[in-house]
């Protein structure tokens, strides 16, 4: 499918009144959930930490637990990847009510434009957040995408998980989590990692397995601190 076929809907008035509503009630949803989250973030400052060593830092996280994610990072000035479609349309205008930056693109469209913009954005030190197993999955399984952007940039790249004691799972293709008001969360990063230049295939995979399980390991965790109700199944 074209890009123009994908954002067909922007010719569509009805669809398009539909994203405009639908966006307003996301960003009036996320505030007010957001408001009444309650977070601990004992390593929140870890992107300051690696930005003085030279390097911009590239925020690796899932789909379907990332809601206090960016949350505690809202204002910062990050920068994301949202897709042409409907549904990346009314992810663009929520993300951007809460501060973020968004590229538009995906691995299957436009992925590439956006990818070197991105590359351009962490060489002049912006820092970017990036959902490793998008845009559509399969869930909780990682791809090589920010390791490549890694490599390109000499970004840090930094691993985060969130737990939530209370939520809605929603029935998308990433079981996505929305907290209830007032519920609790713990945000963890983990071990920093670095991708060489001259890094060859093999060892891009190995990487690519070393962050999908240590995030794997930081969401257990995440999820153990707040006594998670429901945790992720690992068989996705």
């Amino acid at each position: 499918m074209s890009r123009s076929a994908h954002a067909r809907w922007r010719h569509n008035p009805r669809r398009q009144l539909e994203v405009s509503a639908v966006s307003l009630a996301g960003i009036a949803a996320t505030r007010l959930l957001g408001t009444t989250l309650r977070i601990e973030a004992p390593w929140f400052g870890m992107t300051e930490v690696l930005r003085r060593g030279g390097r911009g830092v590239l925020i690796a996280m899932w789909h379907g637990p990332h809601f206090p994610i960016l949350w505690a990072y809202r204002g910062c000035g990050i920068h994301v990847m949202t897709s042409h479609s409907a549904d990346g349309e009314i992810l663009t205008r929520v993300l951007r009510s809460l501060g973020y930056r968004c590229f538009r693109g995906s691995s299957s469209r436009g992925g590439q434009r956006a990818m070197i913009e991105m590359a351009r954005s962490v060489r002049g030190g912006t820092d970017v957040a990036v959902a490793v197993d998008g845009p559509r999955g399969p869930r909780y399984q990682a791809k090589a995408g920010i390791l490549l952007l890694a490599k390109l940039t000499g970004a840090w790249v930094l691993p985060a998980a969130a737990g939530l004691d209370r939520f809605w799972q929603i029935n998308s293709w990433d079981r996505y989590r929305l907290p209830k008001p007032l519920s609790r969360a713990h945000v963890l990063t983990g071990e920093p990692l670095a991708v060489a230049r001259d890094v060859d295939d093999a060892e891009m995979e190995r990487l690519r397995r070393w962050l999908e399980g240590h995030l794997w390991d930081l969401q257990i965790e995440a999820d153990r601190r707040v006594g998670c109700c429901k945790p992720l199944d690992p068989g996705g």
